[in-house]
């Protein structure tokens, strides 16, 4: 496989990715709104995007510039458009299933109807939203072939969801050190991640920091953790390269053994500060593994956009 046509499937996976997080995130952000943490909660919406609103804005509003403003970069609509235009430029390098499901999720964002929907059921829209991301998901675990383009999508997944949890992971603990509410925000935090009945599965009472912290970075059987994260990544670039002694699979090989170890053989405790400089750590770990792909497997340098 060309380098340039991986590079476009990793990108691909990493921007579909992203969005299905941002879909849950603001669909378990408008449930918190709704059971009434509305201030708070469109709020931090605001200043984490960066969105540029009037001000006496409504949560109608927050959710239509985040999932509709082609002004903003970093809205639903644009990922889902940039991770087409990645397939569009691997086009050959998929199967037409895959293609037919993404193109399909671009002309669904694009469909002017959407507009005047979310402003009465905005629910509903992102959830309609997240089903079509698990039907792109179905078609890559039921029809792709384990082929090349297969571990690159499955690395630039594990990659992204990563990268996002611990984003939002350092949010939450910032939020809480200033005096949130912590039982309410960690589960709709769990809940945006899927994790919030493996959670009551194991844990009774009210929800604990620590116990939170553990499940998403240790939880081998929790596709949402890091260590999880990290054993598929593993897994897939070993699938890609094997364990041989070319240039590739060596530094693959290393920065991937190095940072399952460090969350593996490390604990996360003491203050705030101290586990977000731990997750700080793990992030740059991410960061280094995209340096590799770039420099062994893209032909690139440095990392080409975010």
């Amino acid at each position: 496989m060309l380098s340039r046509v991986a590079e476009n499937i990793f990108w691909m996976s990493r921007y579909m990715e992203r969005t299905n997080i941002m879909l849950r995130y603001l669909k378990y952000r408008y449930m918190a709104f709704q059971d009434g943490l509305s201030n708070i909660q469109s709020e931090e919406i605001v200043q984490k995007y960066n969105i540029k609103i009037s001000k006496d804005y409504t949560i109608d509003e927050v959710l239509s510039k985040l999932l509709l403003d082609i002004e903003l970069p970093s809205s639903v609509f644009n990922n889902i458009f940039k991770a087409r235009e990645n397939a569009r430029s691997a086009q050959d390098n998929i199967n037409r299933e895959l293609w037919q499901s993404l193109n399909d999720l671009y002309h669904q964002i694009r469909n002017p109807q959407l507009l005047q929907e979310i402003s009465y059921d905005p629910y509903s829209v992102i959830d309609e939203l997240i089903k079509r991301c698990m039907h792109y998901y179905g078609i890559i675990n039921n029809s792709v072939s384990r082929s090349e383009g297969f571990y690159f999508l499955n690395l630039g997944k594990f990659v992204e969801r990563g990268l996002q949890c611990i984003q939002l992971m350092k949010e939450e603990l910032i939020l809480l050190d200033n005096g949130e509410q912590e039982n309410l925000r960690w589960r709709y935090f769990l809940m945006s991640f899927n994790g919030y009945e493996l959670y009551l599965s194991k844990h009774f009472g009210r929800l604990d920091t620590e116990k939170i912290l553990e499940q998403m970075l240790y939880a081998d059987n929790y596709p949402n953790s890091l260590i999880y994260c990290w054993h598929e990544i593993a897994h897939h670039a070993e699938h890609l390269y094997g364990e041989g002694s070319n240039e590739t699979a060596v530094n693959l090989s290393f920065v991937i053994g190095k940072s399952y170890s460090n969350i593996k053989y490390s604990k996360l405790n003491g203050s705030t500060d101290g586990k977000c400089a731990f997750l700080n750590a793990i992030e740059q770990n991410f960061y280094s593994l995209v340096e590799v792909l770039n420099k062994y497997c893209f032909g690139l340098n440095a990392e080409s956009h975010s």
